[in-house]
C-alpha cells in the first residue's frame, strides 16, 4: 500500500521516494529550494553573531581570491579606468566669459542670433 504525504511548502499530496522513507517533507525541487531557504533564514536568525562572523570570513576569503587573480593577470584585471584630469583653468575662464556675455545680452538677441546662424546653442554662446 502506497502512503501519500502532504508537502510542507505547497500543501499538495505526493508519494515520497522509497529511498527517502519517512524523512521526505517536500514534493519537488521548487518546494525543496523554498524549504532550504526558509530553514537557512531561521538558522541565521537564531544565531546572528555566528552568521555575521561567518559572512565576514566568507567575504574576506572572496576578496583575497579576487586580489590574487588580479595579481596573476598582471594589470589588475577588470578595474576602472584612472580618473580623468581636472578641468583646466582656461576652460573655466572661458565658461565664465560666456556666462557674462549672455547675462549682458537680451533674450531676443540670443534667439535672433541662433535663428540667423542656425547653430546649436553651444556655438552661439561661443560666438556671442
Amino acid at each position: 500500500m502506497v502512503t501519500r504525504k502532504r508537502c510542507s511548502e505547497c500543501r499538495k499530496t505526493f508519494t515520497p521516494s522509497p529511498r527517502a522513507g519517512s524523512t521526505q517533507r517536500v514534493c519537488g525541487a521548487k518546494c525543496r529550494a523554498t524549504r532550504d531557504r526558509d530553514l537557512a533564514r531561521a538558522r541565521r536568525r537564531s544565531d546572528l553573531d555566528a552568521h555575521r562572523s561567518d559572512e565576514c570570513e566568507r567575504q574576506q576569503t572572496c576578496r583575497r581570491k579576487r586580489a590574487e587573480a588580479a595579481r596573476e593577470e598582471g594589470s589588475g584585471g577588470a578595474r576602472h579606468a584612472p580618473a580623468s584630469a581636472a578641468k583646466s583653468l582656461e576652460t573655466q575662464d572661458e565658461f565664465v566669459e560666456i556666462v557674462v556675455r549672455l547675462s549682458k545680452a537680451s533674450r531676443a538677441t540670443i534667439v535672433r542670433v541662433r535663428s540667423l546662424k542656425r547653430l546649436p546653442a553651444r556655438k552661439i554662446l561661443a560666438t556671442g
